[in-house]
């Protein structure tokens, strides 16, 4: 091969990295992998251990910042033991701490089982069905009435995302005896005539106009409230309209 007139040499030929041997532990690099293959192929044990000293310090700087993090782990040991994976454990080193074991580092963790029970009515979901068995073990009283009755609101509120139809009271009466065990159960009567089961506080009134809590509009049906001043403006402008017609 006649070689090139501007180079007085040949460069080496470099090999690509998926060319080369896998990477055990990355956060060393390829070069401390070298090293301790290098660091393998010297024959005098007191070398080999002097040698190996030196490339655990060196191996320490490389992940002391990341390792300083967690203070629960000792450096040395671990990188003592990243030493000999690095190796194959097959590094002749008596170092400080007892090799680790090949069966212990490459062993897959067991499965994790998760937690899976399939509810009774999908729209509802599991945390309904929780928060059921919390109320059934309430001691009977005004707060077991009104947790039930914010259980029914809870569910109508679901129902509605999960179905767009209209939906009677009873069938959430109904589902919530179910989810209970009959356990648990309303007046169907007082839930219609105060609409206990309404999601928004504007629509829980009784149907003679006015809501249950007097305080909220100090007593005052709602088709005798006086009306505001807009509402007093706007009825003004239609009446003038009417009369330029």
């Amino acid at each position: 091969m006649q070689k090139n007139n501007y180079y007085p040499f040949f460069f080496p030929v470099h090999s690509y990295n998926t060319q080369q041997s896998h990477i055990l532990l990355k956060e060393y690099g390829r070069n401390v992998q070298l090293m301790v293959k290098n660091l393998m192929a010297i024959e005098d044990s007191e070398k080999r251990k002097q040698q190996a000293a030196l490339l655990v310090e060196l191996m320490k700087m490389l992940i002391q910042p990341n390792a300083s993090k967690d203070v629960n782990i000792d450096i040395n040991n671990k990188v003592w033991d990243d030493l000999y994976i690095i190796s194959g454990f097959k590094l002749d080193v008596e170092g400080p701490f007892p090799k680790p074991d090949p069966k212990k580092i490459w062993a897959k963790p067991d499965k994790m089982r998760y937690a899976y029970a399939m509810p009774k009515l999908k729209h509802y979901g599991k945390n309904v069905e929780y928060l059921i068995n919390k109320i059934k073990k309430m001691e009977p009283g005004e707060d077991k009435d009104n947790a039930v009755i914010y259980a029914g609101r809870l569910m109508k509120n679901f129902y509605q995302f999960y179905s767009k139809d209209t939906l009677d009271d009873k069938v959430i009466k109904e589902q919530l005896e179910f989810l209970s065990g009959k356990e648990l159960t309303v007046d169907l009567d007082k839930v219609r005539n105060e609409n206990l089961f309404e999601t928004t506080a504007k629509d829980r009134k009784v149907q003679n106009g006015s809501f249950p809590n007097n305080s909220i509009n100090n007593g005052i049906p709602l088709v005798q409230r006086p009306q505001n001043k807009m509402h007093n403006n706007n009825n003004n402008n239609n009446l003038r309209r009417r009369r330029r017609k």
